[in-house]
């Protein structure tokens, strides 16, 4: 129980209370040399981790717009366009989902809210494998239902494309913080502001609806 504590901690990056659970998803079957080599892999990752200065806590830049009227996971998804982002989200696995309440705030005015984060890899044909990470919570901290039904969510996700085409837009309707970017409108990436979301946050959305979530 320790263990999957503290996965869940580390894999949210963010303080959080009550009883985290985490799901992992079955990865495509690996032959007995790419799991020996894996083992191998992992052992030289933890021996660099020890090597490597701490991971800063990610600063929410600029919170996200309460005054405006949010957007719900599935109006998010519908806003993606079918090319590249819904087409390559084929490409998008979900290796990990885990399940929390994150924090926001400090002292007596903290609120909690129910959230989900999701961890994706793209395989790729040439070069290597890349991994990103999703967090999606609900806007109203007593909301308590499944966040694929809740009507107003906030999208974060790791990758460039999320970074420099959708937080800005997002953020402006109130469905995201501004973490990553530079606060600046995409006027080259996303003139028209559309509030949208990249595959692997499509790919997120396919597994929490399967699942219910």
């Amino acid at each position: 129980m320790k263990k999957t504590k503290a996965k869940s901690r580390s894999f949210n990056k963010l303080s959080s209370q009550g009883k985290p659970f985490t799901r992992k998803i079955k990865k495509p079957g690996r032959t007995d040399a790419n799991k020996s080599s894996r083992k191998v892999s992992n052992k030289v990752a933890k021996k660099l981790k020890t090597l490597r200065p701490p991971e800063l806590k990610r600063m929410i830049l600029r919170p996200f717009l309460e005054d405006k009227p949010g957007r719900s996971f599935l109006q998010i998804v519908r806003k993606a366009p079918e090319r590249p982002d819904i087409f390559n989200s084929a490409d998008v696995s979900v290796l990990r989902y885990t399940g929390d309440r994150i924090k926001l705030g400090e002292g007596s005015s903290a609120t909690y809210h129910k959230a989900i984060a999701t961890k994706t890899v793209t395989r790729k044909d040439r070069g290597p494998d890349t991994t990103y990470k999703q967090i999606i919570f609900a806007r109203d901290p007593t909301y308590k239902g499944a966040l694929i039904d809740c009507p107003q969510i906030i999208l974060h996700c790791q990758c460039a494309r999320h970074q420099f085409m959708w937080e800005y837009a997002l953020w402006e309707v109130g469905a995201a913080n501004i973490i990553t970017s530079n606060g600046n409108k995409p006027v080259e990436t996303n003139p028209r502001m559309r509030a949208g979301c990249c595959k692997h946050a499509v790919m997120s959305y396919l597994k929490l609806k399967e699942r219910k979530i």
